[in-house]
């Protein structure tokens, strides 16, 4: 059927009756045109009130005076910016035109180039005024130099106005992107988008009202994104100057028979402004609420039939509650909107900023919780393909205490919560003596855990993660671990004794509190660790109650010289990530042993090794020599509370789950302080599904010791494994706040923000961590972000890199495959996918229950045709699995073409709320989203 023809507006796009005079809707003068009209009419005599974006209309542009078919309009168009036959006289000289934007209700719009400042700009001509009119057009002129003052990065820049012959011109900043109203779906913008749009705008409105400016039109068409995805509002001050012009007009339009808009959009005035009120910057506010309305609904507030019925309803207040439309929306949007719709102006925000300032909360608010909105936020373009790594971190606390006076000083022992052991300077230079004093920090350290543990709440910084660290100043180690004091000092010869120096520092300042010295033995190192051990403690003003001290005096061996080689293997497994030091380590342990078989404390730290280089090399053979030394040791004493521990760890690491929880359970029984044990119970839990068990085991470890990291961080993890990212996030943004220096700390929160679907968030803090300390993890986590936003041949950049400084772990091969796969480098993809499979088939040898493990085989497989082989390891993934794993195994069946099998996990994980977002979005799922019942099974959620 032929559609009748109508008159389209080129204010607001209505469409009119043919013979209309003026738009129903706007009350834009319409003319019918024709050949003649459009030959004759000057292109500077145009109406008054349209606002035209100078920058990116994609639309159609028609002449305010005529309307055209828009296909001969547009040719003209096009003819004249190829042939460059726009040529400005006079001062206006400098500025080549390159592209005729269209005509708006002050004149024609140009994008040119300033070949004196050689920038691109945007290039407004404002039409002539009639002669009697020169000294209002100067005045008009005074307010747009008033309005280009304003400078702020959510405001188009104004960099010139000024009168050249017989026209005026306003220069502008080119914004190269795309007007709000091209950006708002018909369902409404994701709602942290929306949020993040409207505090955009409401910091620019502040901006401009501080000044006295206001806009007077306030819209999606005056509001530009740009690609640095930068909200921009176009125009100020230039509704002002329509006013004006409108005004000084008046009585020439009437005498044409004219009709004459007043400035504003009707559909986005506020009450004021419909009834043609005075105006202040409340105005504005109601008009953005106008917008945020629209962005969140896709719909306008006020509509109707012509100009007076929506003015009416918005004199009124008059539209459908926003709760009606979206009842999902959360209580503090809905009051937000509101409030900035209230009809009475004085129960709107009264100023711009205070709204600013509320729009930030709420947008903090939002992406600090996991909500369905956040999944759908505009930028993320792609969905994570593969379990994103979220590193272990530590906390710290940056406190800085007063001069040393002695009453500060025990008042500091007494609030001190965090303590680090430094390793001894060797001030003879013996590397002998480098090892005893290493061993030393690290049995110090045990010690004073032990005792903190006894006597209060102090957390001992573990000196195994002092030695991690390149730098150990006492700032550096303040940074990172956050602690308030430091216990270090210095050891020399003396002919047959050894004099230690006991510093006791304020970490932040590394000013000396305390200090003492005393004279060990060389041949009594076992009698010369307890005297260092009770001279610590005087330091720290510590007691060492009466059962401790028995229990340190039993771990005495038979023999000093076992000592010896024990305190030499701790020494070696300190400087662990040094080159041969574990098998140094190792044998200085097992000398031990033969020195003194009944040595139970060499058991253990031969143990401790073997997990050591199981950790670092993935060979299992490490493994099953740590057993073998866990059963020697119950031979020796199977009393000894390492047992349970050793046991639970070995346990763990081979899979057998069920098992390692009874291990852990025993070992918390004998030392409920063990939080090393608590935090592998608790993954355990979760290993078997058992989330609850696993979160009540995370959260009495936290209970008992807030100020814990280990607990901390793996906490963070925990949360972030089972969905409960916002919880995840709060535990990882303490890590940033109180460790501003912790390279772990960004990289974790920069992970959460990639799963809440902020990328530009996730992106700043990957960034900030590979500046602070380059890492395997930093750079894997950036390229897939890249991924996600389909820049892949950056991603295939910084998985190079994560690759570059560690290439054993199979994730970062399978994540560099997708990138390669998607760039067009089949080549390289299946090269890459082989070697993650290699490396997961070898985790998989050393435990064979890893499920997560065979989920991403089962998709590893998939794209190197390996169908049976896929298929097996799919097979073990059900709906008890995590949905994580649904989802992989998910795209492992997409690819293998089997759809029915893929939708099944994929409503799975759905069940378990893994993100729609990623879901809808992942390019890992293109034959499913051909199937009709993936769309239904999206819209059921």
């Amino acid at each position: 059927m032929d559609q009748a023809p109508f008159l389209s507006c080129p204010q607001c796009h209505h469409h009119n009756p043919i013979d209309t005079k003026a738009c129903e809707l706007c009350e834009w003068k319409l003319v019918a045109a024709d050949d003649e009209t459009l030959k004759t009419q000057a292109p500077s005599s145009v109406d008054l009130n349209q606002t035209i974006d100078p920058n990116a209309i994609t639309q159609e542009n028609h002449d305010p005076q005529v309307t055209v078919a828009p296909a001969v309009l547009a040719a003209k168009k096009q003819q004249a910016s190829d042939e460059k036959t726009f040529h400005l006289a006079g001062d206006l000289s400098h500025f080549e035109v390159l592209k005729v934007l269209g005509q708006g209700g002050m004149g024609m719009v140009y994008h040119a180039k300033d070949r004196t400042l050689q920038r691109d700009v945007a290039l407004k001509m404002l039409r002539p005024l009639s002669g009697t009119n020169q000294l209002s057009t100067e005045a008009l002129l005074d307010e747009a130099r008033m309005a280009s003052q304003l400078n702020h990065p959510n405001i188009v820049t104004i960099y010139d106005v000024a009168r050249a012959d017989n026209s005026n011109y306003i220069v502008m900043e080119w914004v190269d992107g795309k007007p709000l109203d091209e950006l708002i779906p018909e369902e409404g913008l994701p709602l942290v988008t929306a949020i993040d749009y409207a505090r955009q705008i409401a910091h620019g409105l502040s901006s401009a009202h501080q000044k006295y400016i206001i806009h007077r039109d306030i819209k999606p068409q005056n509001i530009m994104l740009s690609e640095q995805n930068t909200l921009k509002i176009l125009d100020f001050g230039i509704a002002g100057l329509v006013e004006h012009m409108v005004e000084q007009d008046e009585a020439a339009s009437k005498a044409a028979h004219l009709t004459t808009p007043a400035a504003g959009t009707p559909s986005y005035m506020s009450p004021e402004q419909a009834q043609g009120l005075n105006l202040d910057p409340r105005s504005d506010i109601y008009s953005l609420g106008i917008v945020l309305y629209q962005m969140l609904t896709g719909q306008r507030p006020f509509t109707g039939k012509n100009s007076s019925v929506v003015k009416q309803a918005i004199i009124n207040g008059r539209f459908t509650p926003i709760e009606k439309i979206k009842p999902e929306l959360p209580a503090v949007v809905v009051e937000t909107v509101n409030k900035m719709l209230a009809t009475a102006k004085d129960q709107r925000w009264q100023s711009s900023a205070e709204l600013a300032t509320a729009l930030d909360e709420v947008y903090n608010e939002l992406t600090y919780s996991k909500n369905w909105w956040q999944k759908r936020h505009w930028l993320t373009k792609a969905a994570m393909l593969l379990p994103f790594i979220v590193a272990l971190g530590w906390t710290t606390k940056d406190i800085l205490f007063p001069a040393s006076t002695q009453q500060l000083i025990e008042q500091q022992l007494a609030e001190a919560t965090k303590v680090a052991i430094l390793p001894f300077d060797n001030i003879s230079g013996d590397p002998t003596l480098q090892l005893f004093g290493d061993g030393l920090a690290v049995n110090l350290s045990t010690d004073l855990a032990t005792v903190a543990s006894e006597i209060g709440d102090t957390w001992i910084v573990p000196a195994t993660e002092i030695s991690r660290m390149k730098e150990v100043a006492p700032k550096a180690v303040a940074d990172k671990y956050g602690v308030e004091l430091i216990l270090t000092g210095s050891m020399q010869h003396m002919g047959s004794t050894r004099l230690v120096v006991l510093n006791l520092l304020d970490a932040q300042s590394g000013q000396q509190l305390k200090t003492t010295e005393l004279n060990i033995n060389a041949d009594d190192l076992f009698g010369g660790h307890a005297l260092i051990r009770e001279k610590a403690m005087a330091l720290l003003d510590w007691p060492l109650p009466e059962a401790l001290a028995t229990s340190f005096n039993a771990e005495r061996p038979q023999l000093d010289g076992a000592y010896k080689h024990y305190v030499e293997g701790r020494g070696y497994l300190y400087r662990y990530d040094q080159d041969g030091n574990l098998t140094d380590a190792i044998n200085s342990f097992k000398q031990a042993i033969k020195n003194d078989p009944s040595y139970e404390a060499a058991y253990v730290g031969l143990a401790e090794t073997y997990l050591n280089q199981f950790s670092k090399t993935k060979a299992s053979t490490w493994l099953d020599q740590m057993v073998e030394t866990i059963t020697a040791l119950k031979k020796v004493n199977v009393e000894n509370p390492q047992v349970s521990y050793l046991s639970a760890e070995a346990e763990s690491n081979l899979g057998n789950y069920e098992q390692a929880i009874d291990m852990y359970t025993t070992s918390i029984k004998q030392n409920p302080n063990n939080f090393d044990a608590q935090i592998g119970l608790a993954n355990a839990f979760n290993k078997l599904q058992r989330v609850d068990e696993a979160e009540n085991t995370y959260l009495n470890a936290i209970k008992q010791a807030p100020n814990n990291w280990n607990v901390i961080v793996n906490l963070g993890v925990f949360y972030t494994q089972i969905g409960k990212y916002s919880n995840a996030l709060k535990q990882f943004l303490k890590l940033t706040e109180i460790s501003p220096n912790n390279h772990i700390g960004y990289r974790n929160v920069a992970a959460l923000y990639y799963i809440m679907n902020d990328i530009t968030n996730a992106i700043t803090f990957s960034e900030k961590a590979i500046a602070i300390k380059p890492s395997d993890r930093s750079y894997s986590n950036l390229g897939t972000m890249l991924f996600s936003i389909e820049q892949y041949e950056e991603a295939i950049h910084n998985y190079l890199k994560a690759i570059e400084t560690n290439d054993k772990h199979y994730i970062y091969w399978g994540n560099l495959a997708d990138a390669y796969k998607f760039n067009g480098n089949q080549k390289s993809a299946i090269n890459s996918f082989q070697k993650a499979s290699e490396l997961a088939h070898d985790m998989l040898n050393i435990n064979p229950n890893d499920v997560k493990v065979k989920a991403d085989l089962s998709y590893y497989l998939s794209n190197l045709n390996f169908t049976q082989e896929a298929l097996d390891f799919a097979s073990e993934i059900n709906e008890n699995s995590t949905g994580l794993e649904n989802f992989i195994v998910a795209t492992a069946f997409d690819e293998l073409g089997m759809i029915d099998q893929a939708l099944l996990h994929l409503e799975w994980a759905l069940k378990k709320n893994y993100p729609l977002e990623e879901i809808v979005k992942s390019p890992l799922l293109k034959n499913s989203k051909l199937n009709n019942n993936f769309r239904e099974l999206i819209s059921s959620y």
